[in-house]
Order: structure tokens, then sequence, then C-alpha cells
């Protein structure tokens, strides 16, 4: 515990500023973000806490983030 507090204490002397905000695309320029997101399951907990065997779940999701300069076409 005492390396925590010492670490956590260094952290916070040596910590600079930071500089957040959003940015925009230069013009003519397009952005693509892509996530994929898998989970399976097998198990499950009951009413008291315990695993039990239940039917095969899973889920599979694809998040795609586009961004474009529109602007000169508006």
């Amino acid at each position: 515990m005492r390396f925590h507090r010492i670490l956590s204490l260094g952290i916070m002397l040596f910590a600079t500023q930071a500089h957040g905000g959003a940015w925009t695309q230069l013009q003519g320029d397009t952005q693509l973000i892509l996530s994929a997101t898998t989970y399976d399951s097998h198990q499950l907990y009951n009413v008291k806490g315990r695993l039990r065997p239940q039917a095969s779940y899973h889920k599979y999701e694809l998040n795609p983030y586009i961004e474009s300069d529109v602007a000169t076409v508006l």
C-alpha cells in the first residue's frame, strides 16, 4: 500500500498540463475508424450467485465511424 501512495504522489508531482478538444479533418480528407467486438457465454449466474450452464450465446458487433469533409459539398 505504501508503494501505491508513493507512486500516486510521484505522478501528481510530475504531471503536466493536458490540452484536449475536438479537431476537424483537413479539407478533402476522410477518416474511417472500424471497431469490432465479440462476446460469447456458456454459463450464467443463478439467483443464489452460482454459475450454471446455459445454451451458448454469441454476439458480434461491427461499428464503423466515418468522418468526411462535407462542408465543401453543402
